[in-house]
């Protein structure tokens, strides 16, 4: 299985922590029912909170999780603040490594015609600068309009 999270929210991190330990502990009875394995070793825990003083989860098997401080779930990386600065910055070296391949390609006199390095950089570049944006840019919007696509 993969690519499975648990939301919780409350007022209250005891209550959040034991929903989490509850739900967890079931599915991986489940997952045992079913044989269905899980990786113990993936599972990542982010609290959504300024506080610095965040509680661990402990699982059926005595494994204790810790609160990260940065977590990546489907390619977005989020931390315990909604900034985005870590996903920013992690997309923008990865863009600056494409591009840099993509130069490489670029030669005057035998390279790529500037039309297939144009279709190459939006096609590499900027789909990999601009993922997960939307996300970042509607959570730190003043303005809360949700843009849908037509």
């Amino acid at each position: 299985m993969d690519n499975i999270a648990f939301t919780v929210s409350s007022k209250s991190f005891k209550k959040n922590i034991k929903i989490l330990e509850r739900e967890a502990n079931n599915l991986i009875k489940l997952g045992k029912e079913y044989l269905i394995s899980f990786n113990i070793e993936k599972i990542e825990l982010i609290h959504f909170y300024k506080n610095k003083n965040t509680p661990s989860l402990t699982l059926s098997n005595k494994t204790i999780l810790a609160p990260s401080k940065l977590v990546k779930w489907l390619g977005v990386y989020f931390d315990s603040s909604l900034k985005f600065k870590d996903h920013r910055s992690i997309r923008t070296s990865l863009a600056k490594a494409s591009f840099y391949r993509i130069n490489r390609l670029a030669n005057i006199t035998i390279g790529l015609s500037p039309f297939a390095i144009r279709q190459l950089y939006l096609a590499c570049v900027t789909s990999i600068a601009d993922y997960g944006s939307i996300l970042w840019w509607r959570i730190n919007s003043p303005n809360k309009a949700i843009i849908r696509p037509l």
